[in-house]
């Protein structure tokens, strides 16, 4: 099983599904694969990006069973030094290197080998799998991997979420919501810059209290809570703005990520970005009613939430021969899945600490790992 796992993730390696590319090529290749083993297999358009996902399922067609989850897309490589091809999969030691290997293309390989395995099998429950085109963007493709999965096929509600945990279980992370700052002021001659007003200059107030909200969270944070840290952080991705060093610029833009704590709202999180907007200054003087702010929402995920007395937690724990879940400080898709009334945990092969970074890699010892469980899980 897992000579057949590495075969597997070595082609979905070989194939760069990166964001803002077609994914037809990998769904492909992953539809291709299942339909050859006897799976039943459905195209899922996401609604907004046009690529595809997949759910797919093997067994009898009848309630219960356990959905396997994971995305195909992976990060781009682009400036990153990487030691050799990050479309070949290699393996140095007890490791294998590779884009997506731990995001999450090696958990991937896992269902997609016990799929194969089990399809023609006698089953008492099915299996089915979950394979969303856009998580690492929009995640909006989930949205209708759910859909289709509660109008077309039996009650089932337990999933499990293949996210690198090093095959910890967890049951709870925080939610993230992604924003588009784009900023409009007045261009002018740098040496009337008095008489213009910069979007740079806009633009980094809002960053400075972005920064200036998270020091404020950070101070009322409960050192004991579960989450690492443990409170609502804001990031600045990327900013850029100005066409020459002597001109005051027209334009500015940064994207906004927010990871927040259960509880806190995005819809607050935009209310507190408006007022904010009333008091903005340039060359000493309020500019609010002389300035355009749009800011769009780009992503969103909810948090995933612990859920009290659950037969399916305890059952995974004692599959890994755990006593307590644990929790992830980076989010999934699986509070999409929860809120769609699905039971969902998080666990896969691989440290989230080398995702998206060169030489990224897994494990052949997680894999093996992820392999026993799915195995006795079904």
């Amino acid at each position: 099983m897992l000579t057949q796992a590495i075969a597997k993730l070595a082609n979905l390696v070989a194939i760069p599904s990166v964001p803002g590319q077609r994914n037809a090529q990998i769904v492909a290749h992953v539809s291709e694969l299942l339909k050859k083993h006897g799976a039943r297999v459905q195209i899922v358009p996401s609604p907004i990006n046009g690529e595809n996902g997949i759910v797919a399922s093997v067994g009898p067609d009848v309630a219960g069973g356990l959905v396997l989850s994971g995305h195909l897309d992976v990060v781009s490589t682009e400036g990153q030094i990487w030691t050799g091809d990050p479309f070949t999969l290699r393996r140095e030691g007890e490791r294998l290197f590779g884009r997506g290997t731990t995001d999450m293309k090696g958990f991937v390989a896992c269902a997609l080998t016990l799929m194969t395995a089990r399809a023609g099998a006698r089953l008492d429950r099915p299996i089915h799998l979950f394979l969303s085109a856009d998580e690492e963007s929009t995640c909006r493709s989930v949205e209708s991997l759910v859909q289709h999965a509660t109008a077309h096929l039996p009650p089932v509600r337990r999933v499990i979420v293949g996210e690198p945990t090093q095959m910890q279980v967890a049951n709870q992370h925080k939610g993230a919501v992604t924003f588009l700052v784009e900023v409009t002021g007045r261009p002018i001659h740098a040496s009337m810059a008095d008489q213009g007003i910069s979007a740079i200059t806009v633009a980094a107030q809002l960053v400075n209290w972005l920064d200036e909200v998270m020091q404020a969270n950070a101070a009322a944070a409960d050192a004991t809570g579960p989450y690492v840290p443990n409170f609502s952080t804001h990031t600045v991705g990327t900013i850029s703005g100005g066409t020459s060093n002597n001109t005051v610029a027209e334009s500015c833009r940064f994207q906004w990520d927010a990871r927040l704590m259960p509880g806190d709202e995005a819809d607050d999180l935009v209310a507190a970005f408006d007022a904010r907007l009333a008091s903005l200054t340039c060359c000493g003087r309020n500019v609010a009613d002389e300035i355009i702010v749009k800011l769009t929402r780009e992503a969103f995920f909810p948090a995933l939430l612990p859920v009290a007395d659950s037969a399916f937690l305890a059952e995974i724990l004692s599959a890994c021969g755990a006593n307590a879940p644990s929790t992830v400080p980076y989010g999934t898709e699986a509070g999409i899945i929860q809120q769609a009334g699905f039971e969902v945990i998080v666990c896969g092969p691989g440290n989230a600490n080398c995702a998206h970074i060169a030489d990224e890699f897994v494990e052949m010892a997680q894999l093996k790992q992820c392999l026993d469980l799915l195995g006795r899980m079904v």
